[in-house]
C-alpha cells in the first residue's frame, strides 16, 4: 500500500516553517460517510475506550520503527492522558452516559473528539490484516507532525487523516489498493 498525498491542493504558501497550517482545515471534515462509525466511538465507555488505547500505545511503543519519534510518542500519550482526565458522566439509573462536549480533544470547529479517532484507527491497528501496512509508517508521520501544535484542531485533523487512510467498512477489500488510498488519505472538504 502507498500513502498518498496528505491533503490536497496543498501549495507552499500553506505551509509555515513549522509546517501544514492546519486551521486552514477548521470545519471542513467531511465525516458524514463515517457517521455511524463515529458515533459507536463516542458511545463507547470510557473503559472500554482506555483499554483499546492502552493496547495501541503498548503495541506502538514496543514496536520499532524508523519513523517514531520521542515528541510524536509524547502526542499519542497527551491524547490518552487528556481522554483518561476526562471524568466519565453517569446516568441516573448507574449506566456511564457519552461525554459531554469539550475537553483538549474536543474539535468544535469539525464536531470530532480525537480520542474517538484514535480509538477507531486503534481497533484497526490492532487487528492482524493491518499489522504488516504502512498504516504503522503513517501513525507515526501523523503524530510526529502533531508536535508542531497540540492545539485540539491540529489533534482532530491528524487522527482523520489516520482513520481516512483506512477503507471504509462497507468496502470490506481487506487492506486498501494505491488508488484507496490516495481516495482515503486526503481530507474530505465540505462544499
Amino acid at each position: 500500500m502507498r500513502i498518498g498525498p496528505p491533503i490536497p491542493g496543498l501549495t507552499p504558501e500553506h505551509i509555515s516553517r513549522k509546517g501544514i497550517d492546519i486551521h486552514r482545515y477548521d470545519g471542513k471534515i467531511n465525516w458524514s460517510e463515517h457517521i455511524s462509525e463515529i458515533r459507536r466511538a463516542y458511545i463507547t465507555p470510557k473503559t472500554e475506550k482506555l483499554e483499546v488505547l492502552e493496547l495501541l500505545k503498548s503495541y506502538v511503543l514496543s514496536t520499532p520503527h524508523d519513523l517514531k519519534t520521542p515528541q510524536g510518542m509524547m502526542c499519542m500519550k497527551r491524547i490518552i492522558a487528556d481522554f483518561r482526565s476526562l471524568p466519565q458522566p453517569i446516568g441516573a439509573t448507574g449506566t456511564p452516559l457519552p461525554r459531554p462536549q469539550g475537553g483538549p480533544n474536543w474539535d468544535p470547529t469539525n464536531r470530532l473528539f480525537a480520542d474517538d479517532l484514535l480509538f477507531l484507527c486503534a481497533e484497526k491497528m490492532l487487528d492482524e490484516q493491518y499489522r504488516n501496512t504502512d498504516m504503522l509508517t503513517l501513525l507515526h508521520i501523523q503524530f510526529t507532525e502533531m508536535s508542531t501544535g497540540m492545539c485540539s484542531q491540529g489533534r482532530v485533523t491528524r487522527m482523520w487523516q489516520l482513520y481516512s487512510s483506512f477503507p471504509n467498512p462497507e468496502d470490506d477489500k481487506g487492506v486498501p489498493d494505491e488508488e484507496t488510498s490516495k481516495e482515503n488519505c486526503s481530507l474530505e472538504m465540505k462544499n
